[in-house]
């Protein structure tokens, strides 16, 4: 090869640079116009129409390709084809495309590099057909190939380009939500967004906890300038209308819940995003039992109270109350103060308690879902272990005064430990006062009410002319809580005459 052909080759691969150089300028333009065009075209579409999130992901993933498509044959493509010129476009081809800009150049050039071609085939040396192609090569030299590209041709593709992307730059500057609104939703396409209307749909609660098996209000607010006469409650593929409670609020209940609701607000050119209510298990107290065993003393069989809010038990009695719950972590015991019961088995607790006054407290099953539930009350009345009865009447009595007869009845709830007869002997002459003699009198501890007699004699004492007695009667009963209490009757006295008195009285009978 030689020289003067090099140079021709060295001019010709310049023209093929300049030229990829030329797509790739004109690929750019081309790039900004379609790909701003179309992002204008589906913006605008997007602003009026608020479409559907299928039709909004169709318009972002169409354009995605779209883009994709336009980079790659308009940049992606003349990058390649400048980097790698001299593989992209074969030299009869740029002969072909230089003979556009110079007609009378085209042949010459392909002739020229048809001869070389044939040269470089023949085994020997042909000087004739050598001299042929420096001939041509010299009357080729003087033509800028260059020349058939050029680049400001471009200008007129700059201007259109430039159109859609001053209409971007405007709409930012002057009306950015034209931009931003479209293409936030259209980015955002599994989102519903709703068309402004005169009237804004507002929903009222703040969260959608519900507790199972309770009725769940929705409450809604419409405001604007034209209140739409009804809203519609889309669930599970069926409608419920709300309830208009005034000209601005409405409201609808979900009854009676077991399980996740899903549902959406609907009124004519309005469709609102899906809400989920929760439905939560409600902490339930399903039964309980009262085990009472009761005091000793009063020798009663033990019981249980299946299912009773309200008891009555014996003062001292030991009550071990179970409780079953379902769906709950902790039964809270609430009196002047709030403690956990202790968990005996999975949904069992347990209390244990010994009673001697009316016990008044709730119970409030937790769960980790809801703290605050309904409490449920007991009351345990307290019968408390009453004092003793005592009745003692004087039957009779003799002439001097020195025996008595008494007829006298007890009583008590649960029955006696003793019955006592009290006496002191009191001598105003001597000025003496005896300590209390006690004597137990004879009684049937069991039985509850039981009649007594006592024959009191002042001789039995030893009591002499002038003495004074004070008397009674004292019961006990058996209570085995607050030890035996005691019942005294009243005070009897029984004075014995003095020797002056029974001196007189004989005197007195003598005369008559």
């Amino acid at each position: 090869m030689s020289d003067s052909y090099r140079i021709l080759v060295t001019k010709i691969e310049r023209f093929i640079k300049k030229y990829y150089l030329n797509r790739l300028i004109k690929g750019l333009l081309y790039s900004a116009f379609l790909l701003v065009l179309f992002y204008l075209a589906i913006n605008t579409i997007e602003f009026f129409a608020y479409l559907k999130t299928t039709f909004r992901l169709v318009l972002f993933y169409g354009y995605l390709l779209f883009a994709a498509y336009v980079l790659y044959r308009y940049i992606v493509l003349p990058i390649y084809k400048l980097l790698a010129y001299r593989k992209s476009m074969p030299y009869d081809h740029a002969a072909r495309e230089i003979g556009r800009h110079f007609p009378d150049v085209e042949d010459k050039l392909l002739n020229t590099l048809q001869l070389n071609k044939l040269s470089m085939e023949l085994s020997t040396e042909d000087g004739l057909l050598m001299a042929s192609i420096e001939q041509k090569i010299s009357r080729l030299r003087p033509i800028p190939f260059n020349n058939a590209v050029d680049l400001r041709q471009n200008m007129k593709y700059l201007r259109f380009a430039l159109i859609p992307i001053a209409a971007l730059l405007l709409s930012l500057i002057l009306f950015p939500g034209f931009v931003m609104e479209p293409s936030k939703r259209i980015l955002d396409y599994k989102t519903v967004y709703t068309k402004p209307l005169p009237f804004e749909v507002q929903v009222v609660n703040e969260d959608f906890d519900a507790v199972q098996h309770e009725d769940f209000e929705v409450q809604v607010r419409v405001s604007g300038s034209e209140i739409p006469a009804q809203l519609t409650i889309v669930s599970s593929g069926f409608r419920y209308s709300m309830t208009r409670k005034n000209p601005n609020d409405f409201s609808y209940s979900f009854r009676k819940l077991t399980q996740d609701v899903v549902f959406r607000i609907e009124t004519p050119g309005f469709v609102s995003e899906s809400f989920r209510i929760k439905v939560f298990p409600k902490p339930v107290l399903l039964s309980y039992k009262a085990d009472v065993e009761y005091p000793a003393y009063i020798k009663r069989q033990a019981e249980t109270f299946l299912e009773l809010t309200r008891i009555v038990v014996p003062e001292g009695s030991s009550i071990d109350w179970t409780f079953s719950a379902r769906d709950t972590d902790s039964l809270l015991l609430i009196t002047d103060e709030i403690k956990a019961l202790k968990a005996v088995a999975a949904d069992s607790w347990e209390l244990k308690e010994k009673v001697l006054e009316r016990r008044d407290f709730s119970l409030r099953p937790t769960n980790r879902h809801m703290v605050e539930s309904s409490d449920l009350q007991f009351i345990v009345d307290v019968i408390p272990d009453e004092y003793p009865g005592l009745e003692v009447v004087q039957a009779d009595k003799d002439e001097l005064g020195k025996n008595r007869f008494y007829t006298g009845m007890i009583s008590d709830d649960y029955g006696f430990t003793r019955l006592n007869f009290v006496y002191q002997v009191i001598n105003p002459e001597l000025q003496e006062e005896s300590k209390l003699f006690y004597t137990p009198l004879g009684l049937d501890k069991q039985q509850t009410n039981q009649q007594f007699y006592h024959f009191f004699s002042a001789d039995s004492i030893n009591a002499i002319p002038g003495d004074r007695i004070n008397y009674y009667f004292e019961v006990w009963d058996n209570d085995g809580v607050n030890l035996p209490k005691s019942r005294r009757s009243p005070m009897f006295t029984m004075e014995i005459m003095s020797v002056k008195q029974m001196d007189s009285v004989s005197k007195t009978k003598k005369m008559i």
